[in-house]
C-alpha cells in the first residue's frame, strides 16, 4: 500500500547567537508518549538545522467510517497534545543562551506551547511560541499538572518541552489568535522559537600600546559607535598595560564580522584590528551582575 505524508507543522529554534538563524545546537525530539502516539498513526518527523517537521501519512479513506487518515490523526491530537523535547547536544549552547533555564541546569526546563500565540509575534515565515513573561521555568521534579514537568530522559540532556495543541478542524484548530502560514495551496504553520544570546561588556587589556592609543569599535548594524570607559592602569605578566571597557553590553555572536568591529588606534593615525569578543572571553563580572568578554591584546609594533 503506497503512503503519501501530509506535512502538519514544523517547529524552529531561532538564537541571537547565530545571527538569528537556526540553532545547531538543539534538536527536536518527541518525548516516549508523543512517539508512541507518532507511531500508532503513521507520523514521521524529519530533523532540520534548528528544527523539525512533522508529517503524518495518509490515505484516501479508511476503511469503515469513510474519513481520511488526516482526520482521524486530528481526532487524535484533539485529545492528546504532542509534546518535543529541545535537547541539547553541545554544552556551549549554555553558555552563549541568555535565558539559562536555571543556575543548575539539570533542576529545571524552559516550557514553550502554542496556545498563546499574539499579533506582535506572527511573522511572515511563521509563529513564535509565547514566552510568559521572559521565559517560563518549571522544575522537573514531580507530574502534579501545571507545577512540575515530567520527563522521560535526564532532565541535564534537555533545555526545553514544546507542546503543540492541535484538532480536528482545519488550522489553526484553537482559536487564540494564532494564524497559519500559507506555504503553496495549504496552511502548514511553522512555529517559532526565538532565544537571545547572552550579553557582555567588551574588556580590552592592552599591553605595549602608544600612549594616547584609543579604541574605536562600532555596531555596523546600526552604524553608531561603541564606547569605552577611560582607560584604567593595569599588569599583564609584570607589564604595565590599560584596561579598555565598554560601557553597554552587546551580545555575543558565533560570528560578529560585519556586525561589530574594532581597532586600536594610535595618536599618529595608526590602526590595528582588534578581536571581537567570543563565547571562551567570556567571564563573569567583578560584581556578579554580569558578564564581560575579556582580550588581551599585545600592542606593540615591530619594525
Amino acid at each position: 500500500m503506497e503512503v503519501s505524508y501530509l506535512k502538519l507543522f514544523s517547529l524552529l529554534v531561532r538564537h541571537e547567537y547565530f545571527g538569528g538563524g537556526p540553532c545547531p545546537d538543539l534538536v527536536v525530539e518527541p518525548d516516549a508518549d508523543t512517539a508512541r502516539l507518532m507511531q500508532g498513526h503513521r507520523m514521521r518527523l524529519r530533523q532540520q538545522t534548528g528544527g523539525a517537521a512533522l508529517f503524518v501519512g495518509i490515505r484516501n479513506r479508511v476503511p469503515g467510517d469513510g474519513k481520511t487518515g488526516e482526520q482521524v490523526v486530528r481526532q487524535a491530537l484533539a485529545k492528546q497534545p504532542l509534546r518535543f523535547l529541545l535537547t541539547v547536544r553541545e554544552p556551549l549552547f549554555y553558555q552563549y543562551t541568555a535565558l539559562d533555564p536555571s543556575a543548575s541546569p539539570d533542576a529545571s526546563v524552559a516550557v514553550f506551547n502554542n496556545l498563546k500565540i499574539f499579533k506582535d509575534q506572527i511573522q511572515d515565515d511563521g509563529m513564535r511560541l509565547d514566552r510568559p513573561g521572559d521565559l517560563e521555568i518549571m522544575p522537573v521534579r514531580g507530574t502534579e499538572p501545571g507545577t512540575y514537568v515530567s520527563l522521560d530522559r535526564p532532565a541535564a540532556e534537555v533545555f526545553g518541552i514544546v507542546t503543540v495543541h492541535l484538532g480536528e478542524t482545519a488550522m489553526p484548530p484553537v482559536q487564540t489568535g494564532m494564524k497559519a502560514v500559507t506555504i503553496g495551496e495549504r496552511q502548514e504553520p511553522a512555529y517559532i522559537i526565538d532565544l537571545p544570546a547572552r550579553k557582555a561588556r567588551w574588556r580590552y587589556l592592552v599591553a605595549g600600546a602608544d600612549e594616547g592609543a584609543e579604541i574605536k569599535a562600532t555596531d555596523i548594524a546600526s552604524g553608531n559607535s561603541i564606547y569605552f570607559n577611560a582607560p584604567a592602569p593595569a599588569e599583564i605578566a609584570g607589564r604595565q598595560a590599560q584596561i579598555h571597557e565598554s560601557r553597554e553590553q552587546f551580545p555575543v555572536l558565533h560570528d560578529p564580522r560585519g556586525v561589530f568591529s574594532a581597532t586600536l588606534a594610535s595618536p599618529d593615525g595608526h590602526e590595528r584590528v582588534l578581536p571581537l569578543p567570543s563565547v571562551s572571553a567570556l567571564k563573569a563580572s567583578a560584581d556578579g551582575k554580569g558578564m564581560v568578554a575579556e582580550m588581551v591584546v599585545l600592542a606593540e609594533r615591530v619594525a
